[in-house]
């Protein structure tokens, strides 16, 4: 008991995350103090990405078009304020929310779009923007939890799988570059990448509104995933620290869909020998 609590621990610390409601099942028409306590933070974890990436555009970039940019940027963390301020409120009904985060969202997607049409590319600025639009599905999840109407959790269900395709394609290309050639671990690598291919499949069809083929697709997904498990536990805390974040990462997305999905059996659940 007590090593599955380090574990627990660790997996956490490494991933940088706050403890959230993972199932959507049971019916809560307002948010709990919990609900609320993950969603501020939620909300100062993406001010500070939003930061971070403004601070990239003044010494990376110059001109009128990435003024704009800044601009954006600035946009988008005053939407997140006034989200605060809602969730902060005495009972705060999910429609104020929805509205609210609705044009958080919006402003996210506005920005994200703009940095991928820089010229040139900047990939460190466009991949600072994609951790904003996970975080916004982030946040997606933690005002969605309780709310069992089928669109809500058909919206949620697309989000998460995208959010898992993209971490689980951080996670492989991790992998690939800080243990590729060590002895023993290639199957772990290949378990890894053919599981990230597996997402780019699932994300699809997370989006058709076909619960029982996403559950169908979601077992063989989830198979693959099993594999990478397996292989994980050979790494080593204290060197493998950064894949590990990715590695947990990746687990908590798969976590909420197969709760989501109301998947049978035991899921498989990543550890690391402590």
């Amino acid at each position: 008991m007590q090593s599955f609590k380090r574990s627990v621990s660790y997996a956490l610390l490494v991933c940088g995350m706050t403890i959230i409601p993972a199932n959507l099942r049971a019916a809560d028409p307002e948010l709990t103090a919990g609900h609320v306590t993950a969603t501020r933070k939620s909300i100062e974890k993406t001010s500070g990405l939003l930061e971070n990436l403004q601070e990239d555009i003044v010494e990376e970039l110059s001109g009128e078009k990435e003024k704009s940019l800044f601009r954006l940027a600035d946009n988008v963390e005053s939407e997140l304020q006034l989200l605060d301020k809602t969730v902060s409120n005495k009972n705060p009904t999910r429609q104020a929310l929805y509205q609210q985060f609705d044009r958080v969202d919006a402003r996210v997607a506005l920005l994200v779009k703009a940095t991928s049409e820089l010229t040139p590319n900047r990939p460190l600025i466009a991949s600072m923007a994609e951790r904003i639009r996970v975080q916004s599905d982030d946040l997606h999840f933690l005002l969605s939890t309780g709310d069992i109407s089928k669109e809500r959790q058909r919206q949620v269900l697309a989000r998460q799988a995208k959010s898992m395709k993209s971490a689980a394609k951080h996670f492989a290309a991790g992998a690939d570059y800080a243990i590729l050639g060590r002895p023993g671990h290639a199957p772990f690598i290949d378990a890894v990448k053919k599981f990230a291919e597996k997402c780019e499949s699932f994300e699809k069809t997370a989006g058709e509104n076909d619960v029982e083929k996403c559950k169908k697709e979601f077992s063989i997904l989830t198979d693959a995933w099993r594999e990478a498990v397996e292989g994980f536990r050979l790494l080593l805390p204290n060197e493998d620290y950064h894949i590990a974040r990715l590695g947990f990462r990746v687990d908590q997305y798969h976590r909420r869909i197969f709760d989501l999905l109301k998947m049978p059996g035991k899921r498989p659940e990543l550890t690391l020998n402590l």
